[in-house]
């Protein structure tokens, strides 16, 4: 990947915000898991994955193929129970059971 710039949670957050946190779909999505608002749904995902403490930098890929099956899986139910190391699985397949 070519790094384009570096960035912050925050920045990166407000971006998933303007996105999603008006969206009916987003927010009956939140509302749905029982979670008073889309804010408090994506803050809580937030915190799974420890995103506060993590490195944030704005990429290009240059081969996605390889790229994205090294990225980490999102905190989801779905994509977890496939993962031997909770929260910290890639979505390469030779890394699932």
């Amino acid at each position: 990947m070519k790094l384009i710039e570096r960035t912050t949670w925050h920045d990166v957050f407000e971006g998933w915000r303007i996105r999603e946190a008006n969206n009916p779909d987003w927010i009956e999505c939140a509302t749905k898991k029982g979670w008073p608002d889309w804010e408090s749904w994506r803050s809580f995902t937030a915190k799974q994955i420890d995103a506060e403490n993590r490195e944030w930098k704005i990429y290009q890929f240059t081969n996605p193929t390889e790229e994205i099956s090294e990225m980490l899986i999102g905190p989801y139910a779905g994509w977890q129970s496939r993962a031997i190391s909770k929260n910290n699985t890639t979505f390469d397949r030779s890394r699932l059971p």
